[in-house]
């Protein structure tokens, strides 16, 4: 008997696919779904190929926000505090909208629209976080695929792209003359001039910067001490050690920050922040 197509009032149409019968002798059946007739039998060739590999019919209801949780929860137990936050900011933010949907019914243009959507927002988002968000994507599809429930990874880099129109973070630029002048003569003049002087003649990172103490300084041996450094996610500031044992270092003090430096400490000496 010919399986019969239905359609439903969401206006896709429906399939019955036979997985076998029960233990009280009954057939048992999954269903296929699709916008058209032959996306329909796509889908249900799919879905047979998927049962002869053995593939739960009992997931497929599975959504990908409850895999993305299970991903962030069980494959990212070893990665380091931070990138979990980011990883989870991300399935949270701009991955939302996937959620509620059931992950066979996902496919390459459901990610290709939040790649496109990032980059094309007034303020686009920088190339490195749409990729982030596309590997993510990825990821819970990979994860999804070790739990047997889908077959093969539709968001993969064969199937989704970065947009073109997303352009590369400009050049960093050195100081012109007269930037470099404000720096070195007018520090005085500003409350953030001593710290841009410490950035500029030492070479500190912001965070670097952020974390540095007068317990950090030595004014005898002219040197400055470099053990932490501060990083931010979400506005929230978390103070750590560097990644790597070269972040951890000392620094030289030029004569022309020994006199800046002692009157910053002479006029915030209440606290141990530089």
């Amino acid at each position: 008997m010919p399986v019969k197509i239905k359609k439903r009032k969401d206006g896709r149409y429906q399939k019955q696919i036979p997985i076998g019968r029960g233990d009280d002798g009954k057939m048992k059946y999954t269903y296929a779904y699709g916008k058209t007739p032959k996306e329909l039998e796509e889908n249900a060739a799919e879905l047979r190929s998927e049962l002869d590999k053995g593939l739960s019919p009992r997931d497929r209801n599975q959504t990908f926000g409850k895999a993305a949780n299970a991903w962030l929860a069980k494959d990212l137990r070893g990665v380091s505090d931070r990138t979990l936050r980011w990883y989870r900011g991300i399935v949270n933010n701009q991955l939302k909208e996937l959620h509620d949907k059931k992950l066979i019914d996902l496919d390459a243009t459901d990610l290709q629209r939040i790649l496109n959507r990032m980059a094309q927002e007034e303020r686009p988002y920088a190339k490195r976080t749409i990729a982030s968000v596309r590997q993510v994507a990825i990821s819970v599809m990979d994860y999804a695929i070790t739990k047997d429930i889908v077959a093969r990874n539709k968001f993969d880099k064969k199937q989704t792209k970065i947009p073109s129109t997303v352009s590369e973070p400009n050049a960093r630029q050195p100081l012109t003359t007269d930037q470099e002048r404000l720096v070195t003569t007018q520090w005085k003049n500003h409350r953030m001039g001593v710290p841009a002087l410490i950035m500029y003649l030492c070479g500190l990172r912001r965070g670097e910067l952020l974390a540095l103490q007068w317990g950090d300084i030595d004014f005898e041996k002219k040197e400055l001490s470099v053990r932490k450094a501060v990083s931010f996610y979400s506005n929230d500031p978390q103070e750590k050690k560097p990644k790597t044992k070269a972040g951890e270092r000392t620094i030289e003090i030029p004569e022309a920050l020994i006199e800046p430096l002692k009157h910053q400490k002479k006029k915030y000496n209440s606290g141990q922040k530089c």
